[in-house]
């Protein structure tokens, strides 16, 4: 069983906590994420946007490319860029399809909840 925890974007990698097989992982992942442009011509296609407009894939070498890519072509007057840009999202597609099997007794989940009174200002740290 292998499942995520966290996935962040950190640079050009991704930065992946997990379970695999009950044992903790933490890796930073290289990723290729994908953006979407209007095709050339309206050329056909099987990507579509929500507006049903043909769409083409552009995929970049990294994160830092993407981002690069969408700074430099994102205010663009008719230039429309599509796609997720939080590129740990686009990760956690791409390498965890489909249902995600979780098994909670994996997971540390911890709360901490600090109540304190405030009438007359907050309290001094070391004796609150």
């Amino acid at each position: 069983m292998k499942f995520y925890t966290c996935a962040h974007q950190y640079g050009s990698k991704v930065l992946v906590r997990g379970v695999h097989n009950g044992v903790r992982f933490i890796k930073r992942a290289d990723f290729s994420p994908t953006l979407y442009v209007k095709s050339k011509n309206d050329e056909e296609s099987e990507y579509k946007s929500l507006f049903g407009e043909n769409l083409q894939p552009i995929q970049f070498e990294d994160n830092n490319a993407a981002k690069e890519f969408v700074q430099t072509y994102g205010q663009v007057e008719n230039f429309s860029i599509y796609g997720q840009i939080n590129y740990g999202y686009q990760y956690i597609t791409h390498n965890y399809p489909g249902e995600i099997q979780w098994d909670i007794s994996h997971l540390n989940i911890q709360t901490i909840d600090i109540e304190t009174s405030s009438e007359n200002g907050f309290p001094d740290v070391q004796n609150p």
